[in-house]
């Protein structure tokens, strides 16, 4: 959701979900609209008075299907992109849920969310992607974790 304040930019609070394979994997969507093409995590705008975490939660199953409960507090980005509705703010919360499964819906989301692929990736695979990665330093972020 964006909010619009006279006068000032568009400020978007969004959660997101790092879902964690046991083999070190992290579960990717490739967005390709309402703004320039990336990979990303899971997750997606907060509603008005909504718990960050549960914002976190409600995307993952929106967009997977699936229910994995989102943990610990990652770490926050906060980037600028072009949206549908002019240039955007975003101020991103990231979550840990660690899963021993691999499954992933036969169809994808919401074709308005613009999510085109998802694929389970690892570190050094994310680094060789050709399209950009939100937040750019994923890889290294995901090396971290362990």
């Amino acid at each position: 959701m964006t909010e619009r304040h006279t006068g000032e930019p568009i400020v978007r609070l969004a959660a997101r979900v790092v879902l964690l394979h046991a083999d070190g994997a992290v579960l990717l969507q490739l967005h390709d609209r309402p703004h320039e093409p990336h990979w990303a995590c899971p997750g997606g705008g907060i509603e008005p008075g909504e718990d960050p975490r549960a914002a976190a939660r409600r995307e993952l199953a929106e967009e997977t299907g699936r229910d994995d409960l989102p943990g610990d507090e990652l770490w926050h980005w906060r980037h600028r992109f072009r949206f549908a509705d002019g240039l955007v703010t975003q101020h991103e919360t990231y979550y840990l849920a660690r899963t021993t499964a691999l499954d992933l819906p036969r169809s994808l989301a919401d074709p308005a969310d613009g999510i085109v692929l998802r694929a389970w990736k690892r570190p050094e695979q994310i680094r060789r992607l050709t399209e950009p990665v939100w937040p750019p330093n994923l890889a290294d972020l995901i090396d971290q974790l362990g």
